[in-house]
Order: C-alpha cells, then sequence, then structure tokens
C-alpha cells in the first residue's frame, strides 16, 4: 500500500501533491478500518489532557465552504511546512511501555487522526490559492530518525515544522530549527521540549503560564478582587503554582499596596487558616493543587463551609478530564470556575463545514485529535500568509477558523525564577474560563 510505504519509511517524505492526497485519504480510510491502530485516548504529555469538545451528535452534511468569512488572499503565497509525527513505535518504547499503570498517555492512532485533519485543511487551503507543500515524516520516536531527518536538506528550507510529539525528539529538533532559524510548533504541552529560550518557538496548546495567566484576568475583574484566597500544599510544584497565579495578579493591580491574593498554605488534610473567609464579600478561593487527595480534602472543608461564607472556588485545569474521585456536590456547591484551552465552535459555520467533509469521507464524526490536526495546520499557515509571524507583543492577532481562537503572546520566565522577565516562547494565551453550577458546565468567558 502507498500509504504504508511513504508513512512508515521516513526516508520518503509526502509531497503536497494533490493526487497523492486524495490517494491518501482513501487509503487512511482502509487502514483504520482495519484495525492497525489502538482507540484514540488522551494526548502524549500527560501535563495537560485534551480538551473536551461538545460535538453534535448529528450534523447538517454541507461539504460546500462559506466564503463569506475567508481572508483576501492578494497574492500568490508558497510555504512548505514540515509535519513530523509517530506514526509508528520503535521496539524500545513498546518494550518499556506500562500497560498496567499506563503512564504515557500516548497512543498511535493520535498521529494519524491529527494527519486526518491536515489533510482536511489542505483541502481548504488550497481553495484560498496558497500553494503549500508538506513534508511529512515518521518519527517512531527514535533518536536515529530524527538525526537522519534533521540532517536532510530539505528540513533546511521548510517555512515551519509541526512537531514532534515527544519531548526528546522535540528538543533535537528545535536545536536544528534554531540554528537554521526555522519557526517550530509544539502541538501539545510540553515544558521541557526546549534547552533555552527560542523567539521562533510556538507552543500550540496553552501552558500553565497561560491558564494562570487567564485566571488572574477574570478574578481581577470580580466585585470583590481583596477577597482571593490561594491555597496550596506545602509541596513545592503547589507553592510554585500558587506564587505564579499571585505574580499574574499583581500584574493587573500594580500600584496596590496590598497583596491582590493571599496565600495560604493548608496541611494534608486540607486544613488552613478559615479566619481569612469573609461572610460580607464573596471570597474567591483558588486550590493551586494537582494532588487528588489533597483536593478532595479541601474541597470537604470548602463544602462544609460554604453555608456560611459566600465562596467561589477556581481550581487548576484538568481536574474534571483526570481526577475520578472529585465530588460534584461540593464543586456546584462552590460555583467551581476551571479554565480551558482550544476550544471547538461547535456552532461555527467553519466547524460544521469541517464537521460534515469529515464524516462524508469516513462515515463518522472527526475526532478531537483530527479537530486539532486541522486547526493546527491551517491557523499556522494563515500566520504565515498575514505575515502575522512573530505575533504583536501589544496587539496579538486572533485566528479564529474552528475553534473559539488562537493567540499567540510572549510566554516571560517564570515568577520564582531568578533574573529580568524574559520571553521564553510564544505561547497560544486564549484560555477560557467555565462554570459547574446547577449541574451543568457552562462557558463563562
Amino acid at each position: 500500500m502507498l500509504f504504508t510505504i511513504l508513512v512508515l519509511n521516513p526516508r520518503q517524505p509526502l509531497s503536497g501533491n494533490k493526487l497523492t492526497y486524495y490517494l491518501l485519504f482513501t487509503l487512511l480510510v482502509v487502514v483504520q478500518g482495519c484495525f492497525l491502530f489502538k482507540p484514540a485516548a488522551d494526548e502524549p504529555i500527560a501535563d495537560q489532557p485534551d480538551e473536551p469538545i461538545d460535538t453534535p451528535d448529528v450534523a447538517v452534511v454541507d461539504t460546500l465552504i462559506d466564503t463569506t468569512d475567508v481572508p483576501v488572499i492578494d497574492r500568490q503565497p508558497s510555504f512548505e511546512i514540515a509535519v513530523l509525527l509517530p506514526f509508528s513505535i520503535d521496539e524500545k518504547f513498546i518494550d518499556s511501555f506500562d500497560f498496567e499503570r499506563r503512564s504515557i498517555a500516548y497512543r498511535p492512532r493520535i498521529a494519524v487522526e491529527m494527519y486526518e485533519g491536515m489533510l482536511l485543511a489542505l483541502q481548504d487551503l488550497d481553495t484560498l490559492g496558497i500553494d503549500l507543500t508538506l513534508h511529512v515524516y515518521d518519527t517512531k520516536n527514535k533518536m536515529s530518525e530524527i538525526e537522519f531527518l534533521v540532517a536532510l536538506q530539505e528540513m533546511a528550507n521548510v517555512d515551519m515544522i509541526l512537531g514532534p510529539l515527544f519531548p526528546d525528539n522535540f528538543r533535537r529538533v528545535a536545536r536544528t530549527a534554531r540554528n537554521e532559524n526555522i519557526w517550530i510548533v509544539a502541538p501539545y504541552v510540553c515544558y521541557s521540549c526546549m534547552d533555552t529560550t527560542y523567539n521562533r518557538y510556538l507552543h500550540f496548546t496553552p501552558t500553565l503560564w497561560a491558564h494562570h495567566r487567564a485566571m488572574a484576568g477574570f478574578l481581577a475583574k470580580q466585585d470583590s478582587t481583596d477577597q482571593i484566597l490561594i491555597i496550596h500544599s506545602a509541596s513545592d510544584a503547589d507553592r510554585h503554582h500558587a506564587r505564579n497565579l499571585l505574580g499574574h495578579l499583581e500584574e493587573y493591580s500594580p500600584f496596590t499596596e496590598l497583596p491582590p491574593g493571599v496565600l495560604l498554605e493548608a496541611k494534608a488534610n486540607g486544613v488552613y487558616d478559615s479566619t481569612y473567609l469573609s461572610k460580607d464579600a464573596p471570597n474567591w478561593v483558588v486550590v493551586t493543587s494537582f494532588n487528588e487527595v489533597f483536593i478532595n480534602n479541601t474541597l470537604r472543608l470548602l463544602g462544609n463551609q460554604v453555608k456560611r461564607y459566600p465562596i467561589h472556588l477556581m481550581g487548576m485545569p484538568t481536574w474534571l478530564d483526570n481526577y475520578e474521585s472529585l465530588r460534584l456536590d461540593y464543586l456546584n456547591d462552590l460555583d467551581y470556575h476551571f479554565t480551558e484551552g482550544i476550544v471547538m465552535d461547535t456552532g461555527s459555520v467553519f466547524y460544521k463545514h469541517v464537521d460534515s467533509t469529515y464524516r462524508a469521507q469516513y462515515g463518522y464524526r472527526p475526532s478531537e485529535n483530527t479537530l486539532r490536526g486541522y486547526e493546527l495546520l491551517y491557523t499556522h499557515v494563515m500566520l504565515l500568509v498575514q505575515e502575522q509571524l512573530p505575533p504583536n507583543l501589544f496587539d496579538p492577532a486572533v485566528q479564529q477558523r474552528i475553534s473559539h481562537g488562537i493567540q499567540y503572546i510572549g510566554q516571560t520566565q517564570q515568577q520564582d525564577r531568578p533574573g529580568p522577565d524574559e520571553i521564553e516562547m510564544f505561547v497560544n494565551g486564549k484560555v477560557h474560563i467555565f462554570r459547574y453550577k446547577d449541574w451543568r458546565i457552562e462557558r463563562v468567558e
């Protein structure tokens, strides 16, 4: 099969030839029908799982692109982009995989699904008259393959690199990208993917820094900003998150003499100094922890106090995705707020177009990874076309297609690191606030 030869042998890259891509579409259906890949799961890096998508059960089939809101292209842009994905995995990874604990969230089908989305985006970009060539390689999560790929002459001539997914692979490719002054994009959360700062590094999924920034911006708009209590455990990670959040809050209120929030260290059983709670003003309580036991202990205490104090809770991203033992009744009573990144706009004409096109070709709804693959390629090609790279630090553009928006901002050093602030990379800062109230989840910002 042509797909097997081209994908499983990274020394034969795929080009943006139309005929080739139509063949690949057909052959991908056969590959998936043969169950060559395991079911899709969470994203490859466990720091932050995929965002939930409200995919409609029934889609109106309309394979035509709505042209009422497409950008005007006044020239014939031509770009070359390298896509590095692990379509297959080397034996070392398989032999060391822990099937009991499953500490690694990666599944081989992620690469295939993302590639499906990129092919859909390639079709839409072609209708806009954009001459785009994709060089697609199978990294196999194998360093010898990575070394071969970065030595290719065509890799030095591309305008942008998407991937790889695994941190070690990405770190090695990023060094080459930095040497050649090439834009490189991390598709998923990857906190250890760079050896040093790089002003052409784009982080597609919002990092915790971006989530903290969005949380601080939301809290700063509330009626009472002097009643923000940040509860954390004694662990270094929790303290780190709490200080970073407080640092973002201080940026929103730089001229106040008192800190905009109070850091409260709690014991392992969740006990903290509750004398800071006010009966007269709203209490915004933020729990900066990813420890499930500590979170449950703290929620139990806050749940018992909400009858006497007006408490609004804000938690860290991924709580609802990762922890099965959370008490939803406590979250409901505490007016729980949380953040999400890359939220799909299921009501938009563009989303319906992608959804219906995919269903027409494959017979079922696109997965979250497929939608992300589409947005990943389409967004970054349009940034190149519209010459919006590097991002404007003072007025960053918002790219919007099938999601509620991608907006790159400069991520500075973490608050507890020494030295002056400097931009470490550009990260998607479009983070949304959701609320769990009356037993339902709604987007509030």
